[in-house]
């Protein structure tokens, strides 16, 4: 599922903002050698550099920075095992900071109903046990966009973060979002991916009129073939539902959740 991973670290992240009662625009998190020499794709952190977690969110999720995913789960994974009474042992085989958190992503993942998923690291990046599949990534897309603080960020085109150097002096960067469909009337999101072993990924979230869907999309033929074949499948939904909508309402049969079904059953069939 390559960098589609990072939806789940965001949720997390964002579930544990509440837990742990903290402002994302006022909680600094100071980016190590490892974060910053990390491979893959990168958001130009450096190390040293002091930024606030909810710049590191826009940088995971704009850019795909494997380096923010990384002090996320740094993060959040100390705060976790600070609070857990296991930490308190002196025990070589105490979890990283980082296998707690990722550890958080698998349960959530249970937790939201994600049945064929398993997380093996925090961004994405191949290693052997990283999967999913397109159901489960779908649901999640659609779980991840009710939060208001996510739906804000992967919307973003680009995004200019606050960045202290190590020398204490601002850094000025600006991060551009991989998803290009945003450039389209419709599209708020979610988030690209890709790898060797996943291929090109996406996850896109549809506005039609007062219709919303996800659109997931795993090994595309290409990087570009992402765009054209999601704004297909955008385009075909959405005339879809509108279609199996009219047809349900002349039957004078306006539950919600009657329809809801029906749309569904709709989609699947056809």
């Amino acid at each position: 599922m390559a960098s589609l991973t990072k939806m789940m670290n965001l949720y997390v992240a964002v579930k544990l903002l509440k837990k742990f009662s903290i402002d994302p625009d006022t909680y600094m998190v100071t980016v190590t050698r490892f974060a910053a020499w990390i491979i893959g794709t990168h958001s130009g952190l450096r190390e040293g550099d002091q930024v606030s977690l909810k710049d590191l969110f826009y940088g995971m999720m704009l850019p795909s920075g494997n380096d923010a995913a990384h002090m996320i789960a740094v993060c959040f994974g100390s705060l976790l095992l600070s609070q857990s009474k296991k930490n308190s042992l002196a025990s070589s085989s105490a979890p990283s900071p980082v296998q707690e958190f990722v550890k958080m992503m698998n349960v959530m993942a249970m937790k939201i109903g994600l049945r064929n998923t398993v997380f093996v690291n925090a961004h994405g990046l191949s290693e052997k046990g990283n999967r999913s599949t397109v159901s489960d990534l779908g649901r999640l897309g659609y779980i991840v966009m009710q939060e208001p603080l996510i739906a804000s960020i992967v919307d973003k085109q680009s995004y200019t973060p606050n960045i202290i150097s190590r020398s204490g002096t601002p850094r000025t960067i600006t991060w551009t979002n991989t998803n290009k469909l945003l450039e389209e009337p419709g599209f708020t999101g979610i988030k690209t991916g890709n790898t060797p072993n996943a291929g090109p990924c996406l996850s896109i979230c549809y506005q039609a009129g007062e219709d919303s869907f996800v659109i997931t999309l795993l090994n595309s033929k290409s990087p570009e073939h992402r765009w054209t074949e999601a704004m297909k499948l955008a385009h075909w939904s959405a005339n879809k539902i509108a279609a199996v909508k009219a047809a349900f309402l002349e039957r004078g049969q306006t539950t919600s959740s009657k329809l809801r079904t029906r749309i569904m059953a709709g989609l699947v069939k056809y």
